[in-house]
Order: structure tokens, then sequence, then C-alpha cells
């Protein structure tokens, strides 16, 4: 098992000491930017890297689809992976009318848009059960209500964040390959991550792949 860690601010750092303790034979890439050796353990399996993590995923070519992307960087890494992979691709202003569909959100700029079940800050080690873990109440995962959106003219792609440890979640490589896959060329699309409770969702124009 392998896990890749893109960005290593507080929340990488703390993803990644929770993440060892319960995988201890795990193999560990950390990327980011402004890494240093020195803030990691020193260990074998355990690699730093200091490199933009979306071109990380887009280089390196020794990766496996069974990796697991941990997405802990302060921006929506889906959809910039969708963005640098097809040529030509750009940000698109959001789709008239999809704040609506949400209670509690922020609009990060034209492009896009956090948003929450939750009108608090959710405990840092949230087990993501059936009900929410503060008040009891039972709601629809927030990835089955994006999927469910319509808009003309754009699609609609859901990176669904599967808990790896208790506040800490990711999906495989291979699964951010099939949904990149998925989208129609030269078209509009609202990639999302999510998991159920929280998404982060853009806006983009797809391009055409070289």
């Amino acid at each position: 098992m392998r896990f890749i860690l893109i960005g290593f601010g507080k929340f990488g750092r703390l993803s990644f000491y929770r993440l060892r303790s319960m995988f201890v034979d795990a193999e560990f890439i950390i990327v980011d930017p402004n890494i240093e050796r020195s803030s990691v353990i020193s260990d074998a399996k355990i690699r730093p890297i200091r490199s933009d993590g979306v071109k990380f995923l887009l280089n390196y070519d020794q990766l496996s689809e069974t990796d697991l992307i941990v997405p802990v960087a302060p921006f929506n890494i889906a959809g910039a992976y969708l963005l640098a992979y097809f040529s030509g691709s750009e940000y698109s202003s959001l789709p008239v009318g999809l704040a609506d569909h949400f209670k509690n959100l922020w609009l990060i700029d034209h492009a896009t848009l956090c948003v929450s079940n939750a009108n608090f800050i959710c405990p840092d080690d949230c087990p993501e059960g059936d009900t929410c873990t503060v008040t009891g109440e039972r709601r629809i995962p927030m990835y089955e209500k994006i999927e469910r959106l319509q808009f003309p003219d754009f699609e609609i792609r859901v990176v669904r964040s599967f808990q790896l440890a208790p506040g800490v979640g990711g999906y495989t490589l291979g699964y951010l390959a099939s949904i990149r896959d998925s989208v129609a060329l030269g078209q509009k699309c609202v990639i999302a991550t999510s998991c159920k409770c929280h998404a982060i969702l853009s806006a983009i124009r797809v391009g055409l792949k070289d």
C-alpha cells in the first residue's frame, strides 16, 4: 500500500501521522513545493518530494493505479489535475444557480465553491458515520447530492473521497483517471471532490489532449 500526500501543511501533517500509525507497513510519498526533508521522519518507506502536487501526478512515471491520493492542499486537486491534463483547458464561471442548492457555502472565486452539510467546525477526527457525529442528524451524502445536480451545458463529475482514517480521506489514482477519461473534450464540467459532508467544486472548460 502506498499513500501520496499532496500538501504537507497542518492537515497534511495530521493526515500523515494518523495514516502512519494505522498502516505501519505502508509507503508514503509526500509532495509539497516547500517541504524540507528534515520535517519528515527519516524512514526508507517515507519519501518527501519538493514539487507541485499536480505536476507530480502528471509526470512521475512510477505511480500505480492503486496508489492512494490524499488531497490535503488548499485547492481542488482533482480540478487542477484535469485543467493541466487537457491542453487548452481553463477555469469557467460556475453554473448559474449552483450555490442555491447548498445551505453552507464559501465562494472562493468565480470558478470554485466550497460547500458543507455543517454550519460549525467539525471535529478533525470525525469517523464519517451514517449520521452526523455532532448533531446525530441523518443527511443525504454530499457526493450523492452533487451527482444529482443538472445544469445546461455542464457535465457533473464527482471524485468521492473515501475515509482512510478518522478525518482523513482520499481516492486511488486509477479512480481519478477514470473520472478524467469520462469527461467530454471541449465541454464545460463541474468537477467536485467530496466526502459525505463536505466538497469543493470547480468549473472547467475542458480543452483537447495533445
